[in-house]
């Protein structure tokens, strides 16, 4: 049994190199790096490349063609080649940490016959609330010291994800939970997901994905793109770290809010997709 991470990235490339150290830190060996691109010469392909080979990696897998909600689902589910094996799932800006380390968080869900593991986003943002540039000469947690809820208290979108998987599980759009297989109970672990979503450039991004065909975006993924829109402009271009709703704190050690998620999510085992798990948030 090996331990693989997937992950597809695309469109900006600067938190690649801070997530591939980063699971490389967790012990991952195994990467299986999936790319999206706009067009066969889109230059993403050779910076993506580049990254790789810094890391000793190589690219997995190259799609060309416009971005959907529906194609990271795709590409998740067609990189997991063995069933047996464990797949650590994490799109470009998500960094997930291990309570006791991933290995052996893995050794013990084997031992007690859990097929998946689940986490629940914290979302990172700079000291100030602004859409900051990611640099790759400090650590970023440095550069986003802050944790806070802003996907679940904002854009009113679904926190919880599968984090990682027997090959054989089956999960749901976004991998936000198993449609098969049982999972470790909450009591037991539920991984913090770090979410470095709110960079420079986001806004354009969120932008073009609204003016994009509607055939390739839920109507769910576009009213939360224009959630965060119009709470951005309406808070002067920043993410205001003083809204009582966003439970915004210090975060590159503990997060202090932590546990109050963690009963949150216990509190409600009637959410989408539970089997041996609890519950998420209200």
């Amino acid at each position: 049994m090996k331990i693989h991470l997937v992950t597809v990235v695309g469109d900006d490339l600067t938190l690649l190199p801070h997530m591939l150290n980063h699971y490389r830190r967790a012990g991952i060996e195994s990467f299986i790096i999936n790319v999206h691109a706009k067009t066969k010469s889109d230059p993403l392909l050779e910076e993506a490349r580049r990254v790789a080979a810094d890391f000793g990696l190589e690219i997995s897998a190259v799609v060309v063609g416009e971005w959907s909600d529906a194609l990271n689902s795709r590409l998740y589910a067609e990189s997991k080649k063995y069933p047996e094996d464990w797949y650590v799932m994490a799109d470009l800006d998500e960094f997930h940490r291990y309570p006791g380390g991933l290995s052996e968080l893995i050794a013990e869900c084997e031992r007690k016959g859990y097929d998946y593991i689940e986490g629940c986003l914290i979302d990172r943002i700079a000291a100030d609330g602004g859409l900051q540039e990611v640099t790759r000469d400090r650590s970023i947690e440095d550069q986003f010291p802050l944790g806070c809820v802003l996907t679940y208290a904002i854009l009113q979108g679904y926190p919880m994800e599968v984090v990682a998987a027997k090959g054989w599980v089956r999960l749901s759009g976004a991998n936000h939970y198993a449609l098969n297989g049982k999972g470790c109970p909450v009591d037991d672990c539920l991984v913090q997901v770090h979410h470095y979503k709110w960079v420079k450039g986001l806004v354009g991004r969120l932008k073009r994905r609204q003016a994009s065909d509607r055939g390739l975006l839920t109507d769910l993924y576009r009213q939360e793109c224009a959630r965060f829109i119009e709470y951005f402009y309406a808070n002067n271009g920043r993410i205001d770290i003083a809204d009582p709703r966003l439970l915004a704190a210090e975060c590159t050690q503990d997060y202090r809010y932590w546990p109050l998620i963690v009963e949150a999510v216990k509190s409600n085992p009637n959410r989408p997709g539970a089997h041996a798990s609890a519950g998420a948030l209200n």
